[in-house]
């Protein structure tokens, strides 16, 4: 065979291959920047973040214990905080495990009645109702306005952490045990002691929305959320689990759109940092072969598009001037099926063939309409210098 011949096979198989790849890249991406969600809202609400680690094979203490989750779980919040700023919110009802001899109204203990002064550990514990509050979340819902007696939270008590006095804000339900200035301990998820000053009583008919249920703040504790204390003092198991609630705070929306948006951004994030989101979206893997930006995805077809004429313009010149048309056009097509092929073995080790059928049946289409294309105009060239 030719060597010239050769040459340009090759080169327009590995053309080929690229651009049919190229446009599959593009198609998906567009795909991924534009697919709806599995949810309709009406209106402005909130978002709550949940992770996907728990299924019959696994759990989220598989993940909470591996070697990486440290600093995945610290990647993610940057992220978040990032990405959604001011529509993120470090929001969890962890419960507050009041440390001594409760004797207040059992409608503030999250549990049955045996659930107050359990002893364990030598150490009488009742789980109280609790809400950890971000800055950002206590602005928005107007909990200052809702203070009665005390104060409220100023901006320097939004970053005490563990081994700080945490200062707290009662509903009007424990006015009869407690009251301002007050310092008692509580157990905070479960693994230390902390120490909590009362600051202020709220109002008796408090209550925010959050996911568009009302919740009367009068049998709860409010308190600033947690940041990470640098200086652990024994508080770094503690701090592992604090970033693992952290993950899994709120998001603000504004309508169905913003939260569609907020959606694709999130996967974003979980690509990134590798923290498992569960998204109400067909299941995109970011990691795969076959998406990166938009814009990019672009450039990618535009550069193959124009290798690939040069590559149909070397292969066809020889073919034509000899008049050999059929001789031209099946091993293009052998071409074509080798190309499919190999993008088709990719799809299956990438688990995504029934995402690439349709990329791929384009693509071809494309690359074929554009041979025929290239064959008239060389065609048309010969015959021009023929005359």
């Amino acid at each position: 065979m030719n060597k010239t011949i050769l040459r340009s096979i090759i080169l327009l198989l590995v053309a080929n291959f690229l651009f049919i790849l190229s446009i599959s890249v593009y198609r998906n991406s567009f795909y991924v920047e534009n697919q709806k969600s599995e949810v309709s809202v009406q209106g402005p609400g909130e978002w709550l973040l949940v992770d996907s680690y728990d299924s019959k094979t696994s759990s989220f203490q598989d993940f909470f214990h591996g070697k990486n989750a440290y600093s995945i779980m610290e990647n993610t919040i940057a992220a978040l905080k990032t990405t959604f700023q001011q529509d993120y919110h470090q929001v969890s009802t962890q419960d507050i495990a009041y440390v001594g001899n409760y004797v207040g109204e059992t409608s503030c203990v999250n549990g049955e009645k045996d659930s107050v002064n359990q002893l364990i550990s030598s150490q009488k514990i009742t789980p109280l109702y609790s809400l950890q509050t971000s800055k950002t979340f206590y602005n928005q819902k107007g909990f200052k306005e809702m203070v009665q007696n005390g104060k409220s939270f100023c901006s320097n008590d939004f970053n005490v952490n563990g081994n700080d006095v945490i200062p707290i804000i009662i509903g009007s339900k424990y006015k009869k045990i407690l009251s301002i200035g007050d310092v008692f301990t509580g157990k905070f998820l479960g693994e230390v002691d902390l120490k909590y000053k009362v600051i202020g009583i709220l109002k008796d008919n408090a209550e925010i929305t959050l996911r568009g249920e009302k919740i009367a703040l009068n049998s709860y504790l409010i308190t600033p959320a947690l940041q990470i204390s640098k200086v652990s003092k024994g508080l770094g198991s503690f701090n592992k689990t604090l970033l693992a609630v952290k993950c899994e705070g709120y998001l603000s929306y504004k309508d169905n759109s913003d939260l569609e948006s907020k959606f694709r951004k999130l996967m974003k994030i979980r690509e990134k940092t590798g923290f498992q989101y569960e998204i109400p979206v067909p299941e995109i893997n970011y990691n795969e072969l076959l998406y990166t930006n938009m814009n990019l995805a672009l450039l990618l077809c535009l550069a193959t598009f124009i290798i690939l004429c040069y590559s149909f313009y070397t292969y066809t010149k020889y073919f034509i001037q000899k008049h050999h048309l059929v001789k031209m056009i099946i091993p293009y097509i052998g071409i074509t099926l080798a190309d499919i092929f190999i993008l088709y073995m990719m799809s299956v080790g990438l688990n995504r063939k029934a995402m690439l059928v349709d990329n791929i049946r384009s693509a071809v289409i494309y690359s074929f309409v554009l041979f025929i294309g290239i064959i008239l105009i060389q065609t048309y060239k010969t015959k021009k210098e023929g005359k």
